[in-house]
């Protein structure tokens, strides 16, 4: 009877250290972070580091809503656009940037004679937008209780709240005068590589992604923000394709701790 109950015991007891490493596997507890050459080796930036990056459009970029879409061919960073370390010093604090976007070469697509320009800068067929933040975090439910990086998106938000542009349009257009371009875009980091890359790729998909996952506390959470909208024209979706690189060289892209 004690043989009996003595294994009896074991049993259990391999049985409840089973259960705590299968548990603990699905209770990832880290978001991606921003790593980078910038001390000479591949490592996360810690608070107060930073990188100044540089873009470049890949291809067009588009903002379609509906009865307008706007192109553009050019895109850059404005000086000093940057990605930062963590805040803290806990994995589920994601890394972020900092960056002002600057588009050229845009035209309403079918209304040759429409002229499309942001309200501060006034000049026709550019666009820039006001200070946006940005966040690394998962794509997939998944691929935040994996902490895959190959499923890692970028969080595009305005830093003053919701206001990415306020855009003017003249001339035979669609819709005419202000309107203000406001929301988040979630974009896909394209194969970033777990050992980082000297030029990433981001890719704003069409149909849009509609939220994305951070883990907090150990568990998976799901965020769905306000997403783009243009004016008056409601709903909006924001595709292309852009490289990003820091403006030293070297490796950079998102790790987990």
């Amino acid at each position: 009877m004690h043989i009996v109950r003595t294994a009896a015991m074991a049993f259990f007891a391999v049985l409840a250290v089973s259960f705590a490493v299968t548990a603990s596997a699905f209770a990832a507890t880290n978001n991606p972070d921003y790593s980078s050459e910038l001390k000479g080796v591949l490592g996360l930036l810690e608070a107060g580091e930073k990188g100044e990056v540089e873009a470049k459009a890949a291809n067009t970029q588009s903002l379609k809503a509906t009865g307008v879409t706007i192109n553009c061919t050019n895109l850059k960073l404005a000086p000093g656009a940057n990605i930062k370390g963590r805040a803290a010093k806990s994995g589920e604090s994601e890394g972020t940037s900092e960056e002002i976007l600057e588009y050229s070469g845009c035209t309403v697509e079918s209304f040759p004679e429409c002229k499309v320009e942001d309200t501060v800068t006034k000049k026709p067929g550019t666009i820039k937008t006001l200070t946006l933040t940005n966040k690394l975090a998962w794509k997939t439910k998944e691929a935040a209780e994996k902490e895959n990086l190959e499923e890692a998106v970028t969080v595009f938000e305005p830093k003053t709240p919701s206001l990415f542009v306020t855009l003017n349009l003249s001339g035979t257009c669609p819709l005419t005068g202000e309107e203000k371009t406001i929301g988040t875009v979630i974009v896909n980091n394209v194969k970033p590589g777990n050992v980082g890359k000297e030029i990433q790729t981001l890719e704003a998909p069409s149909p849009r992604l509609a939220a994305y996952w951070l883990n907090v506390k150990g568990v998976a959470t799901e965020t769905k923000p306000k997403l783009l909208e243009l004016g008056t024209a409601g709903k909006a979706t924001y595709a292309g394709t852009s490289e990003v690189k820091l403006t030293t060289k070297g490796l950079w892209g998102g790790m987990v701790k």
